[in-house]
């Protein structure tokens, strides 16, 4: 399967079982990340060459989930999209986020039935499915991994949800030892905080998926 790197039991799980996908499923070359840390190119498993020419698009489920990525790509405002994580890295967020979602566009009474079963039975319309998107009421320059524009008889609002496949929500920046997030110590209360000071907003939900491609 390929090159599968020392660490956590968790996370190596997670990389084997995309390394067997990539080698058993897609019958691709392994690929190759940029290690910064000593400054060189370094193989693994989870990881595909040239992704973003190949006719097939490797990392996307079906035709209409690449159609979307092309969509998304195109209007890209806020956030940060990397091609390369998108179509080469099938141990990455993005295209999960996508080939979980991404099919939502062209089924839309399915995102709506979706948005009223999970979240909020008063929604009566998605009006937009968004991808790496940031809300001008957040303030910053982060970004959900994607969300729905949707409205209620009396509200209209954004719902964010972030998918993971082996990491935390919690996120440190390089500059600083904090993290922002989690409970406790992690800034929690700064998120909170922002909810509680919009209480006539849509509630803006943060919602955790991990899984793995099956």
């Amino acid at each position: 399967m390929g090159t599968i790197p020392k660490e956590s039991g968790f996370i190596a799980k997670y990389r084997q079982h995309q390394g067997w996908w990539r080698t058993f499923v897609l019958n691709a070359e392994e690929g190759k990340y940029w290690d910064s840390r000593n400054q060189k190119w370094e193989q693994v498993c989870n990881r595909i060459i040239n992704g973003e020419i190949d006719p097939e698009k490797k990392n996307f489920l079906s035709k209409d989930i690449c159609d979307e990525v092309q969509r998304a790509l195109g209007k890209q405002k806020s956030g940060i999209m990397e091609t390369d994580r998108l179509y080469n890295n099938l141990l990455s967020s993005q295209p999960l986020a996508f080939n979980f979602f991404g099919f939502f566009r062209s089924n839309p009474d399915v995102a709506l039935a979706f948005m009223k079963t999970t979240l909020r039975p008063d929604i009566i319309g998605v009006d937009d499915i968004v991808f790496e998107y940031a809300p001008e009421s957040s303030g910053d320059s982060s970004a959900f991994d994607f969300g729905f524009v949707v409205r209620t008889k009396t509200q209209s609002g954004f719902i964010g949800f972030e998918c993971k496949y082996t990491d935390t929500f919690s996120y440190q920046r390089t500059d600083t030892k904090v993290f922002y997030g989690d409970d406790d110590d992690k800034n929690f209360e700064n998120y909170h905080q922002l909810y509680l000071d919009n209480p006539n907003r849509f509630p803006m939900i943060i919602t955790h998926m991990s899984g793995i491609r099956t």
